[in-house]
């Protein structure tokens, strides 16, 4: 698994979903989920992946509040189950097979991710923040970071 600018690339274990890797591999397709990278704030153009790096792991200013982590923590065993399962429900003989198991399973992650948000239990935000912003629901003020959890097949691996 890699976590990087805002998305995670799953990398499976061989030794458990050797079908799986067969037809991923010979599809030459990846799932991307997360925040991606051209996703900025319609407002102010600026990135929301850098948003989302600064409150996942924290900055000066910042304390980390990991819902991307705790996401990946809670749930990346189903995910493996999910594209494992999509795999054997479709069939090998459907060409586009890998790619729709990719994508309903970046479904899944999209959701997980969007929990992970909404569930909370992350440091909470100053008194000066909350005066500031007028709440105190860390995470979710504008929805934009929120709604711009996304997921994407792409064609080739990458180590991106």
């Amino acid at each position: 698994m890699n976590l990087r600018q805002g998305h995670i690339e799953l990398r499976f274990d061989e030794e458990r979903l050797r079908d799986v890797l067969r037809h991923l591999y010979a599809s030459n397709k990846a799932l991307k989920a997360g925040i991606l990278e051209n996703a900025t704030n319609a407002d102010t153009g600026a990135s929301i992946a850098e948003y989302a790096y600064f409150n996942e792991f924290g900055t000066k200013n910042i304390p980390a509040r990991p819902f991307f982590r705790n996401a990946i923590s809670d749930n990346t065993d189903t995910w493996a189950a999910s594209i494992k399962n999509q795999l054997k429900t479709m069939g090998v003989t459907d060409k586009n097979v890998v790619e729709k198991a990719l994508k309903k399973t970046g479904q899944l992650m999209r959701s997980d991710i969007q929990q992970s948000i909404s569930k909370g239990g992350f440091e909470p935000l100053s008194p000066a923040t909350i005066k500031r912003k007028g709440k105190a629901t860390p995470l979710i003020d504008t929805r934009d970071m929120f709604n711009a959890i996304s997921y994407e097949v792409v064609d080739g691996r990458s180590s991106s």
